[in-house]
């Protein structure tokens, strides 16, 4: 699979592309995101307790361009007998329905800020994703583009590509641009959640 990245920077709207191409198949897609956004997210300790509502933009200048939250995920596999003297098998189906399982999903962000700041300010969102913090590890996260929040959310890895983008002003006072991949899981795929 081949991969094709812009990423520019102009008064604060970034113009993300990205495409895929599978040589000898029949895929190819671009999606484009001209107006990142934040993420909001709030923060539960096992006793119960919770965290301010944190906006990823403010605290930490990171923006998502792309967070693929799951509408409807794959279901768990149901408990089945399979008879050997009848054919197919008998599944158990609850009368409350089917249930879901947990997923990962790996979301884009970008960052903007003063030259030499991306390196800091990730740190402390990465000890902020993690727990390191001290407020706790468990997450309630909120899409402000697609009006779409989970909870128990999980921080599982960041990517090691990390592209980062120094000098991009003309000025003095250049400013650092950045793109990078985090993978949660999501714990809870069915809850809708609205944080504020």
């Amino acid at each position: 699979m081949h991969k094709i990245k812009y990423f520019m920077q102009k008064h604060y709207i970034y113009l993300y592309l990205y495409a895929d191409f599978i040589i000898f198949g029949a895929k190819f897609i671009i999606r484009v995101m001209a107006a990142p956004y934040p993420i909001l997210i709030r923060k539960k300790k096992n006793n119960g307790t919770t965290t301010a509502v944190v906006n990823t933009e403010t605290a930490f200048g990171m923006v998502a361009s792309e967070i693929p939250f799951h509408f409807a995920g794959d279901v768990k596999e149901p408990y089945k007998n399979d008879w050997h003297d009848e054919d197919g098998v008998e599944a158990y189906l609850s009368d409350e329905g089917l249930f879901f399982n947990a997923y990962d999903m790996e979301v884009t962000f970008l960052y903007k800020g003063q030259q030499n700041s991306f390196s800091g300010n990730l740190r402390d969102f990465l000890d902020f994703l993690s727990g390191k913090d001290g407020d706790g590890a468990r997450l309630t996260i909120y899409d402000t583009y697609n009006n779409v929040g989970r909870n128990d959310v999980y921080f599982k890895s960041i990517s090691p590509d990390v592209f980062v983008k120094q000098n991009v002003s003309n000025n003095a006072n250049g400013q650092e641009i950045a793109s990078f991949k985090v993978t949660f899981n999501v714990g809870d795929p069915v809850t809708d959640v609205v944080l504020t």
